[in-house]
């Protein structure tokens, strides 16, 4: 484990994101409607947050913190 006061170890701090992904479904009207589902994701070093209903919108919030890292997703 590295030294926090370590300059490697902070730079890998900077390097670094977390992100919490959240789920749920909504409830159905009736049986024969589809379960839909909804979601949030967020960036917990600025507690920004998106709330999604589909994959795409999870990647292009994720892909928005890479290339800010200078990373091609």
């Amino acid at each position: 484990m590295r030294d926090k006061t370590d300059p490697e170890s902070s730079m890998h701090e900077r390097q670094t994101h977390a992100f919490i992904v959240r789920l749920w479904t909504e409830p159905r009207e009736s049986r024969e409607t589809n379960v839909e589902w909804r979601g949030s994701v967020e960036h917990v070093p600025t507690g920004e947050r998106r709330y999604v209903n589909n994959l795409d919108a999870i990647t292009l919030f994720l892909a928005s913190f890479l290339k800010k890292m200078g990373a091609r997703p």
